[in-house]
Order: C-alpha cells, then structure tokens, then sequence
C-alpha cells in the first residue's frame, strides 16, 4: 500500500485509461507481499512496481483484454489470476 498515495494522485489528473493490479496472495517468498500495488495505464505508465519487472511486462499484456473483457468482475473490481512458479 505504500505507493497508494501515488497512485491516487496520478488517478486525480490523469485521463489515461488505467487499472491498479494489487497483489492479494502470496504463497512463499515473493518481491511484494499481500497489499502491493500498481497502476498501470493503457499508454505505458505505471506507477509503483509489483516485482523485478517480469510481473509488470505480463500485467501490460494484459490490460487491454481486461479493460475490454474483464475476468471475474463485480462493480468495476476484476481479479485476474497470475501464478508464477519458482523453476
């Protein structure tokens, strides 16, 4: 949640299409734990990071599928599962 205040200030003046990804489960050791988050807009931007930058270049992939289709959405909130497994 530490970059949260960031976040909302790019949301106040900003007319990008975005998201925020949140990080809500962590199962063993991970860059960010439960609570994590990161905006993310359909130019590029983001704001605050979920991990060393594999996370972030598979949530960008992402963004249009979800902005257009949504997975799991209630109210404007989609959860979108990612697993990433240690090899």
């Amino acid at each position: 949640m530490e970059n949260m205040h960031e976040i909302l200030d790019y949301i106040e003046t900003s007319t990008d299409r975005s998201m925020v990804a949140t990080v809500i489960h962590v199962e063993g050791s991970a860059y960010r734990k439960e609570g994590a988050s990161m905006l993310v807009t359909a130019e590029g931007n983001q704001v605050g990071v979920m991990s060393a930058g594999c996370l972030e270049e598979d949530i960008m992939a992402r963004f249009e599928h979800v902005w257009h289709h949504g997975q799991m959405c209630m109210n404007m909130t989609c959860v979108v599962t990612i697993h990433f497994l240690g090899e």
